[in-house]
């Protein structure tokens, strides 16, 4: 009876040490993360409230496009330059729609989703927002969908600076892995001191 037990304990742990191979293989063979930043400017007005910044409750974009300042990373490998120009969406802060705002603002094969966004500073003068959400690539290279913030800084009642600056989430899958790697290990080096015992 104890060698049956043992087949099966033995059987169990090849199975869970073969599924964990394939997520780790799996995990390997992903795309790469959007990186760097992306810098852009726009005229824009403020809505709702009294039309002043101080009391804006959203955003509408003059013509609904930017114009790119600077980029690095990704941006720059898949061809965006200063002076190329995006299409960017009005859109509502206070209150945030529910759904977020897709797409926030798009150029060439880049488009980042809008999902969350609060008020840094709010005054006559100047408005500040702070975001984030998800930037996509639909083009030639091979690009996992990125967790970004955005930040949009305005000041008067019509000019804007706009940055966006592409950031990654550690997903910690490879160290659980190695933790659940090393857990059955210890089973198994614990089972054969007790059968050798």
């Amino acid at each position: 009876w104890r060698g049956i037990s043992m087949n099966i304990f033995k059987g169990i742990t090849l199975s869970l040490m073969t599924a964990l191979l394939f997520a780790i293989t799996a995990t390997s063979a992903s795309a790469a993360s959007v990186t760097g930043a992306i810098t852009f400017s726009a005229d824009f007005d403020p809505t709702g409230g009294t039309g002043g910044l101080d009391d804006a409750t959203g955003l509408n974009f003059l013509g609904d496009d930017f114009t790119v300042d600077g980029v690095t990373g990704s941006f720059l490998a898949e061809a965006i330059s200063p002076g190329d120009t995006g299409s960017i969406n009005d859109f509502t802060f206070a209150p945030f729609p529910v759904g977020g705002v897709t797409p926030l603002w798009a150029i060439g094969d880049f488009s980042f989703d809008l999902e969350s966004v609060v008020i840094i500073g709010q005054g006559a003068g100047a408005l500040g927002l702070a975001g984030t959400g998800t930037i996509h690539y639909d083009g030639i290279a091979d690009y996992d969908d990125t967790y970004g913030t955005w930040t949009f800084t305005g000041n008067g009642s019509s000019g804007s600076l706009f940055n966006f600056s592409a950031g990654t989430t550690v997903v910690p899958l490879p160290a659980a892995a190695w933790l659940f790697g090393s857990a059955l290990f210890g089973l198994v080096a614990a089972a054969r001191r007790r059968q050798t015992a």
